[in-house]
């Protein structure tokens, strides 16, 4: 292992949500201080000049004694140029909080459904977290990004949300499609009309401000290879201190030990991961675009444009069960993607 430029320490699986299309079985976990200390102690000379830590659960702010134990962990460490992040839906976001995640310049990433909220979550939680969110906006020291979660039954409401997401002043807006509900062809028409709109959106947007905070119309991929970088350069720590490549890989294998990619993935305990990790690793370099296939059987090296796709191995076994099996309708899915972030950026060059 030469070096390793992103962390991710899940401080617990429980949650006080229980949102329909999340793939996380709920527990009540929660990581110890030494869990950490061995994961840090380990990790912490490895780590590149500079890195990022991201904490995540379940709720990371129902463990939110965790996060503040490895951030001052880090900074008795002499470390100081760690980005750090927190994924959290922002229901337990109090003042003491926000200002310990201000003094120490965080990202945070509020899970936010928008016009879908109420439905996808916990009904009248909507006004709340957009409370939240205008006033980490309204501040200086947190960057601030927001991901949305669509289904197919919410999918009419995606350009709506993020337009209105981008009237809120949110410099960075990314989202997600729901893993556990099969997408049928009218489905993915409705998601290529919406993203038809957010494009309209994004350009009106653009020549008033200069500014593209839809992720995924930021820029328009070069032609290349995706290649999984978990278990490479970067490592996650679930709940009950075992290591991953990947908090994805959690997700998806924690509950099935008996299954051979839980032996193939999972690095064991930290004890363990510390004095053998050079097998598992080698699981994980192989996790390349061109090796993955759909449930269709079709091998996607035999693709016209394998160079043009990128999938997270385990987001898609969520869906199918298999580690490199990729969904059949993610496909036309990326496919629409590129139909609009093409046209998109077409249209900024000839402005």
């Amino acid at each position: 292992m030469e070096s390793c430029s992103n962390l991710t320490i899940s401080v617990t699986d429980a949650c006080n949500f229980d949102c329909a299309y999340c793939p996380q079985k709920k527990g009540k976990r929660r990581l110890t201080e030494d869990r950490i200390d061995g994961f840090l102690g380990f990790l912490e000379p490895r780590l590149s000049p500079e890195c990022e830590i991201g904490f995540y659960g379940g709720e990371p702010l129902l463990a939110f004694d965790a996060v503040r134990y490895t951030v001052n962990r880090m900074k008795a460490a002499g470390r100081r140029k760690i980005r750090y992040t927190i994924t959290t839906n922002a229901s337990l976001l109090g003042d003491n909080a926000i200002t310990f995640l201000a003094d120490h310049h965080f990202t945070v990433i509020v899970s936010f459904d928008g016009v879908a909220h109420d439905l996808n979550r916990r009904h009248g939680s909507a006004e709340a977290v957009l409370g939240k969110i205008r006033e980490i906006r309204g501040g200086r020291r947190i960057r601030l990004e927001t991901n949305s979660v669509f289904t197919p039954n919410t999918a009419a409401t995606l350009c709506l949300t993020l337009q209105r997401l981008i009237q809120c002043g949110v410099p960075r807006v990314t989202y997600a499609l729901d893993l556990l509900s099969p997408w049928s062809e009218r489905d993915i028409a409705e998601l290529d009309r919406q993203l038809k709109g957010v494009s309209a959106v994004l350009l009106d947007h653009y020549r008033g401000t200069g500014r593209i905070p839809v992720a995924v119309f930021q820029r328009r991929s070069e032609p290349a290879m995706f290649e999984c970088t978990a278990g490479q350069d970067r490592f996650a720590l679930a709940p009950d201190g075992t290591v991953w490549g990947c908090h994805m890989f959690v997700d998806f294998l924690k509950d099935r030990k008996r299954s051979p990619d839980y032996r193939r993935y999972c690095f064991g305990t930290v004890d363990r991961f510390t004095k053998d990790h050079a097998a598992v690793m080698e699981n994980y370099a192989c996790l390349r675009q061109d090796v993955f296939f759909t449930s269709e059987k079709q091998f996607c090296f035999m693709c016209r444009n394998p160079k043009h796709c990128s999938v997270c191995p385990a987001t898609a076994a969520i869906t199918t069960s298999q580690i490199g099996e990729i969904p059949p309708w993610t496909c036309r899915v990326k496919r629409i993607q590129r139909r609009a972030v093409d046209p998109f950026h077409g249209a900024l060059e000839a402005a």
